[in-house]
């Protein structure tokens, strides 16, 4: 191999016409293109390549003591095999090896049964593919291409992932009177209706519950679940559902079904509605799957035309009213019975998109009073125009006897995107580290880098146009702001202080349960607890002449969209552990800006996490250069923020009192991510631990 560009290709100092033998002058392969340092430059040269699969192979001691099991795929042209080891091969490791022989791109299903509710890792960019489940897997290869898959039993399935399939069994509901079927007090036969009623409460409806991705109340069991209340709408039932759980703790869902009709030639339903499917309806001769309302087309656009024209609908107990904002006609337009209707996946709700114009959210669980979001959404859209949200279209609230209002759903204004800030900040973590190694220096030289930066700057002259759009005066009560008093700094630390305490006692009590990694930094936070506690008590500035405005209260990367070369900010419910009312507290800014400054530093032990997963001497080399991007951006962030916010007394003028304030905050999100991630992704929780351990 040529070592250099240089004279004689760095083997030799001398005059070319002296050596025994000249170097290689080939226009394509002489030392002038191909040599060693060009290669290391390169990401995807060979000699990288090469590097990534010896590092991948060595990692994975499988692939050469593992039990080789070749599969037979139909298509001859795949040779598929999987390299199993045994109980002490990391816990019966297994690896799913796929090539591709044709020079053309192909595809083919695997049979993958045996390892059903697996995720494959794609081994060279730990990419995460759909689980495996009962059919064939489908792949597609491109020609002479190949996979090395890690067969995970515990790496979750991709965000963008849903299930599509129905139960292969569902149990049949018999509704001879339609949905009064399921309301023995409207019944005409009571007793079909009651069982039809017991079978929905004691079956079907917990045994669906549990694999939303919605339901709040996971791995704890449940003691009954019951209709608290319903409502006939069109075609549709409206139901409210009441889950009470083992330990005494109450939960209510908003939950509205549909009933989908089998074809005329006795044929099942297709499409959407198959993922959502509670039971199989017999109704007389006619059959049909009952499922959530959102399955069903039709369901969002009636939804859109209620909330247009202001229908309310009464109730046994209080009424729905759908209501819509000054915004709605020109967001809406001409309502099309025709309009596309398409489902994102579920989160902590579900949606529904309709024409690419406007975006339907269903609130799942409900809790009383007005959603946090839809008084911001109101508030940034009618009264303080600002243009870094979507805007609020309408919603949908319940209404009980006393007028309290509960938010169903509301609808905004789609927003097309290229994502969130959070993945678009993976993926470029990512490939510098790749393309530049630890070469720092040549990554602000980057063109997507470069992109990337003014977006941030971007990003902290929203943040700065929001707080100001929030501080306007003369706005009623619950959004006017307030000069900080001279005791918030001690409620401020006494909260933290309570924060604290709260976390160590849940990191203590699910220590043992954490990966050997994770308990390593767990058990180094708990030695340092006394000094966290004491740092915690630190002084804050008393003579702060700032403001409290309403904020986010849960910002970070991902809850920012990427618009071209703009950014939207969503989700305004702030912290989901916040407790009812939390979001309309008022705060000190500095907490939204704080969000974001820890949220560049989880990117970079986020993507440092996943380098080094299978090449752990990268951790020690990169783990610099990932630090050294997340404080540069942090500087560009606050530079705008600050220059955007000047004189607004939304951030401290004095550099002490704003690097004090910054701390506190920092430490209070940082805090609020432990507890986050304890309770839901426990093999993340090393990040936030160690990102305390720093602020200390």
């Amino acid at each position: 191999m040529q070592w250099s560009p240089d004279r004689n290709a760095g083997f030799s100092r001398a005059d070319p016409e002296r050596l025994y033998l000249p170097p290689i002058m080939d226009a394509i392969y002489g030392y002038q293109s191909v040599n060693v340092e060009a290669q290391q430059r390169h990401a995807a040269s060979l000699l990288n390549w090469m590097r990534r699969i010896i590092e991948v192979r060595k990692a994975h001691r499988v692939f050469g003591r593992g039990s080789l099991r070749f599969l037979d795929p139909g298509n001859r042209k795949i040779l598929a095999y999987v390299r199993e080891g045994g109980a002490a091969d990391k816990d019966g490791e297994a690896l799913l090896c796929v090539a591709n022989l044709g020079r053309g791109a192909q595809p083919v299903e695997l049979d993958l049964a045996s390892f059903r509710g697996r995720v494959p890792i794609e081994l060279l960019g730990q990419t995460a593919f759909p689980p495996i489940g009962d059919l064939p897997y489908l792949l597609t290869l491109p020609g002479h291409g190949f996979y090395w898959f890690l067969l995970s039993q515990d790496a979750a399935a991709p965000d963008w992932h849903e299930e599509h399939l129905a139960p292969l069994q569902l149990a049949t509901l018999v509704t001879p009177e339609g949905w009064r079927s399921l309301q023995p007090t409207r019944a005409m036969r009571r007793d079909a209706s009651k069982r039809a009623l017991s079978l929905m409460e004691n079956k079907i409806l917990p045994a669906y519950l549990s694999t939303r991705r919605w339901y709040a109340a996971k791995g704890r069991p449940i003691r009954a679940v019951s209709f608290a209340q319903w409502q006939e709408w069109r075609e549709w039932l409206l139901t409210l559902i009441r889950v009470e759980l083992e330990d005494g703790g109450e939960q209510y869902y908003f939950f509205p079904l549909a009933i989908l009709w089998d074809d005329g030639d006795g044929t099942g339903m297709a499409g959407p509605g198959l993922g959502t499917a509670l039971a199989r309806v017999r109704r007389q001769a006619t059959t049909g799957t009952l499922c959530d309302a959102l399955a069903d087309a039709r369901f969002a656009r009636e939804m859109t035309a209620a909330i247009r024209a202001g229908d309310e609908i009464s109730l046994d107990v209080g009424s729905l009213v759908f209501q819509p904002t000054s915004a709605m006609a020109s967001l809406v337009g001409d309502l099309d019975a025709r309009q596309e209707v398409r489902q994102p996946p579920d989160r902590s709700y579900s949606a529904a998109i309709l024409d690419n114009r406007l975006f339907l959210k269903i609130y799942r669980r409900l809790r009383p009073g007005l959603s946090s979001e839809i008084e911001m959404g109101r508030f940034l859209t009618e009264v303080s125009p600002f243009a870094g949200i979507v805007p609020l279209a309408g919603t949908l609230d319940f209404r009980d006897e006393d007028g309290l209002a509960t938010t169903l759903a509301v609808l905004q204004k789609y927003v097309p995107n290229q994502g969130d800030l959070w993945g678009v900040t993976l993926d470029l973590l990512g490939r510098l580290g790749d393309a530049y190694g630890d070469r720092v220096d040549e990554w602000d030289s980057d063109l997507a880098h470069v992109s990337y930066a003014a977006l941030i700057d971007t990003l902290g002259r929203r943040l700065a146009e929001l707080h100001r759009a929030l501080a306007r005066t003369g706005v009623g009560p619950a959004f006017e702001p307030e000069p900080v008093a001279a005791t918030d700094p001690g409620a401020w630390r006494e909260r933290l202080h309570a924060d604290a305490l709260t976390t160590l006692a849940r990191l203590e009590a699910q220590l043992q349960n954490l990966s050997d990694q994770a308990r390593a930094v767990g058990e180094e936070f708990l030695a340092a607890s006394s000094l966290l506690l004491a740092r915690l008590m630190d002084p804050l500035p008393a003579d702060l002449d700032l403001l409290k405005i309403r904020c986010h209260g849960n910002l970070h990367l991902g809850q920012v969209l990427v618009v071209g070369n703009d950014v939207v900010m969503i989700d305004f419910e702030g912290e989901p552990t916040g407790g009812p009312g939390a979001g309309r507290l008022k705060e000190c800014p500095l907490i939204d800006v704080a969000g974001i400054l820890r949220s560049f530093r989880y990117a970079a032990a986020r993507t440092l996490t996943l380098v080094s997963q299978d090449h752990p001497a990268e951790r020690e080399r990169m783990a610099d250069p990932f630090a050294r991007w997340s404080g540069a951006m942090s500087e560009r962030f606050l530079a705008a923020y600050r220059e955007a916010a000047a004189d607004a007394r939304l951030y401290p003028p004095a550099a002490e009192q704003s690097d004090l304030l910054l701390r506190h905050f920092m430490l209070r999100r940082a805090l609020y991510e432990i507890r986050y991630e304890l309770h839901n992704r426990p093999e993340w929780v090393a990040i936030p631990l160690q990102g305390v351990l720093e602020l200390l």
